[in-house]
């Protein structure tokens, strides 16, 4: 069936933009695509709490956080969709504060052009479930690298896609799983 307001709806971080590499430099880490990443900053720390709790918000405050680059095939994407009469919108939780908000903004502008019909900021680690109820059964896409917010765009009954991440690789649940944005060009139509 073929919907007249089409749509894509996709989270930030891992999905469109570099979050995991660019946090590890900022952080003076080594990344490793191969590897669990969060898991690897929770092992350094022995503290589970640690990546979440002070290195992410400091990351996400710091000037860094509004020069991630675009993830491999990104722009493509994006390009596609917009071509293939997509309205894109975005959903991430990347934290509470309006200069991080400002940041995320700025940087999907400098990168991607003026071209997402919303862009919803949430705070550091929220749910996504009431942001994506707004289009329950639409039958639009939702792109997300976290198992979580895959499974909240399914209950709302989006076409979900868990983008593939050093962190969610090793999942093995059932999912439609994308190796990155430019896995999706070929479907959109």
């Amino acid at each position: 069936m073929k919907y007249q307001n089409k749509r894509i709806i996709t989270d930030v971080d891992g999905v469109l933009l570099a979050y995991e590499k660019t946090f590890s430099e900022h952080m003076g880490w080594d990344f490793d695509e191969k590897s669990d990443s969060y898991r690897s900053f929770e092992c350094m720390n022995n503290d589970p709490a640690f990546c979440v709790g002070s290195a992410i918000r400091d990351f996400n405050s710091s000037p860094e956080f509004s020069r991630i680059p675009p993830l491999d095939g990104a722009i493509e994407m994006i390009e596609a969709a917009l071509s293939s009469g997509y309205k894109i919108d975005v959903i991430t939780s990347c934290g509470g504060t309006e200069e991080i908000h400002a940041a995320r903004i700025k940087n999907l502008k400098d990168v991607f052009g003026d071209v997402f019909t919303s862009i919803t900021c949430l705070p550091l680690g929220a749910s996504k479930r009431s942001s994506l109820e707004r289009y329950k059964n639409q039958g639009h896409i939702w792109l997300d690298d976290s198992i979580s917010h895959y499974r909240d765009g399914l209950t709302a009954g989006l076409g979900s896609r868990l983008v593939t991440t050093p962190f969610n690789r090793g999942l093995k649940d059932k999912v439609r799983r994308i190796e990155s944005c430019a896995d999706l060009i070929p479907h959109l139509e």
